[in-house]
């Protein structure tokens, strides 16, 4: 097979090649580049002897050249281009030619030579999931419609953006490896990564393989007009983390045979407003009688069981104590809670933070988190909430970020303890922590953060309109990150769009 490459003698053009003819010897690459301030011949200068590697020094906007170098090609792998954003300021006439003409030049050329694939990429590698509304998502679980978590470059404030584009491709190649002990990611050379200078801390896109010896991730901030009282939310991160529900129905012999709508009309003096004795008139045999009880798992000794008596007080809701068998609770009855609650899922395993609820602003949302923590969490230097419920595990990441704490989940798995001779089983769980400290990747001395890697599978990205960056997440790790869908004027013809 042979090989047409543009900008092959850029850092990832050269690396690509040098990747190819190891791989692929039988295979031909014919090398295209400009040799401008990106491309240098030194970078080729281990495989510029090989048989099957043929250099031409040429501009993918002159037709010619291109057509010279496309003879007999059969994939074209497009790397040239005007990709630095320092470059579309100072000169805005030649990105606009490269980046745009040169590509329909090229475009062109390989409908003309019946080209078989034409690939130009910059993506997240599979495992990289996106954080939507309906949750963390890998990218065949996207849909058109998904909204996921932005920020405004200008504003540094987190909103809600639709996709545009879903866009997924094969790829075999390098990629830029970001591993710490708190970040592992893995994106392509030229993938570009949202970052926050050191001292202006204002918001720049940098492409992977041009990171520098300090990287810092952005946090955001959440405005919302949204206020909640703040005794209401601490009470439903309790519940969410340590309450159920007791719904119960009783029935009763109907003394009146008349429905409680019908008694209340037909058994009450209008002069007076007093009920008036009446024998059975109706034919309700029996009345249905509801309970709406909410119990909260809160020992007497817990840490926040005074807090939660007075938030409790406080919200006017009548509460006792109650002690015994299955432990200690505090419970009350109330239709409207019980209603409210019902958002939060049913079961341990589907407990999640209700949309609702995650609308608020900062002080409500903190107060939701400070209940959380207080219910089924741990307070420290880096505070930590555990749950079995996966989607919980998201919503509080939701949370974190949006109160500009960094999450970081970790994912158990199912354990088995032996306490005093019984055998406990445990299911998948999941462990929260929580941090202020922004993520960083760094080179330096005894640091390695940052490497080069071979990748080969799925690669995908979307379009975000106006903010063009995303939250996502690989293994526990979230961080907001560019989406390159300015690269995607060129996509391989096999390449699926959503």
């Amino acid at each position: 097979m042979k090989l047409l490459v543009t900008g092959g003698a850029g850092f990832i053009g050269s690396n690509f090649i040098r990747y190819w003819l190891n791989k692929y010897p039988q295979d031909e690459i014919v090398n295209l580049d400009k040799l401008t301030y990106a491309g240098h011949l030194f970078s080729t200068r281990d495989f510029a002897k090989n048989p099957n590697y043929k250099f031409i020094k040429g501009d993918i906007c002159d037709v010619e050249a291109v057509e010279k170098a496309m003879s007999g090609v059969e994939v074209v792998v497009g790397f040239a281009a005007e990709s630095h954003v320092d470059r579309s300021i100072i000169g805005p006439k030649a990105f606009l030619q490269t980046n745009i003409i040169g590509t329909q030049v090229l475009l062109d050329a390989a409908v003309k030579h019946k080209i078989k694939r034409f690939h130009h990429i910059s993506c997240y590698d599979r495992l990289t999931r996106a954080y939507t509304k309906r949750g963390l998502k890998y990218y065949w679980e996207l849909r058109d419609n998904d909204e996921v978590l932005s920020l405004n470059m200008e504003t540094k404030q987190i909103e809600w953006k639709k996709i545009k584009k879903i866009i997924v491709q094969d790829y075999e190649g390098g990629v830029i490896n970001l591993n710490t002990d708190k970040l592992n990611f893995k994106v392509t050379p030229n993938h570009r990564m949202l970052l926050q200078t050191p001292k202006a801390k204002k918001l720049i896109f940098k492409e992977a393989s041009r990171l520098g010896s300090v990287n810092i991730f952005p946090r955001g901030s959440w405005r919302s007009n949204t206020k909640i009282d703040k005794n209401l939310m601490y009470l439903l991160g309790v519940f969410i983390g340590d309450g159920f529900l007791a719904y119960q129905e009783k029935y009763q012999k109907n003394k009146s045979g008349l429905s409680k709508k019908d008694y209340i009309k037909i058994a009450r003096d209008k002069k007076n407003g007093r009920f008036i004795s009446m024998n059975y008139v109706g034919k309700q045999k029996t009345t249905v009688m509801k309970s709406y009880r909410i119990f909260l798992d809160i020992p007497l000794k817990d840490k926040c069981r005074k807090k939660l008596e007075r938030v409790l007080s406080e919200l006017g809701l009548n509460w006792h104590s109650h002690s015994g068998k299955a432990g200690e609770h505090l419970y009350f009855a109330s239709k409207k809670f019980s209603d409210m609650f019902k958002s939060c899922g049913k079961g341990a395993l589907n407990k999640t933070i209700p949309r609702w609820a995650l609308k608020a602003d900062i002080e409500s949302l903190r107060a939701l988190f400070d209940g959380l923590i207080d219910s089924d969490g741990h307070w420290g230097a880096c505070p930590c909430f555990c749950t079995s419920s996966a989607r919980l595990s998201e919503t509080f990441s939701e949370l974190c970020v949006k109160l500009e704490f960094i999450p970081h989940v970790f994912e158990r798995k199912k354990q088995e303890n032996l306490y005093q001779g019984r055998l406990i089983r445990g299911g998948k769980s999941y462990l929260i922590s929580v941090t202020r400290q922004q993520r960083t990747v760094r080179i330096g001395k005894g640091l390695n953060q940052i490497s080069e890697g071979l990748y080969k599978g799925k690669v995908w990205c979307v379009t975000v309109p106006e903010n063009k960056n995303l939250l996502v997440e690989r293994n526990g790790a979230f961080i907001f990150c560019g989406n390159t869908d300015e690269v995607f004027g060129a996509l391989s013809l096999d390449s699926k769009e959503k």
